[in-house]
């Protein structure tokens, strides 16, 4: 019988090792993906966005671990869950960035092109001595060169 529980205990052990080690492994892969994205500069926000999902279902697999494995595995598992947050608030942070950035382009797009349709209706109205002054104005009002 304690032959029998020694080698459930030693089967569990090593089922618990096994556990914490593809987590630890699925927590590098992710390491991996943030500083990949990170250091590319040009990586846009459905990456992120992937990279932020990937890390939730990493940490809900974690959280279910620490539900059933020993106290050993415990310390483990919850530097584990640690790194997983990290990622996860970075990545979040930069979906932030990304987003923000994106807006504020869009918005100075939208000004320019709403520019443009001013001045080239004025052109149309105006004399060329009263257009050239208007435009100007327009141009250096909105920091862009004349046209």
């Amino acid at each position: 019988m304690c032959d029998a529980l020694g080698k459930q205990a030693y089967a569990t052990s090593k089922k618990l090792q096994q556990s914490v080690e593809s987590l630890t492994e699925e927590v590098r892969k992710l390491e991996t993906e943030h500083k990949k994205l990170s250091n590319a500069g040009n990586a846009n926000i459905d990456e992120f966005i992937h990279l932020s999902s990937s890390t939730t279902k990493v940490h809900r697999l974690i959280a279910r671990a620490m539900k059933t494995e020993e106290a050993q595995a415990l310390a483990q598992l919850r530097s584990l869950e640690n790194r997983v947050t990290d990622i996860k608030t970075k990545a979040v942070k930069q979906i932030g960035a990304v987003s923000k950035y994106d807006v504020e382009e869009i918005q100075q797009e939208a000004k320019d092109e709403l520019l443009d349709e001013v001045i080239a209706v004025l052109k149309e109205e105006l004399d060329p001595k009263t257009f050239s002054k208007v435009a100007r104005i327009l141009n250096e009002h909105f920091g862009r060169d004349e046209n």
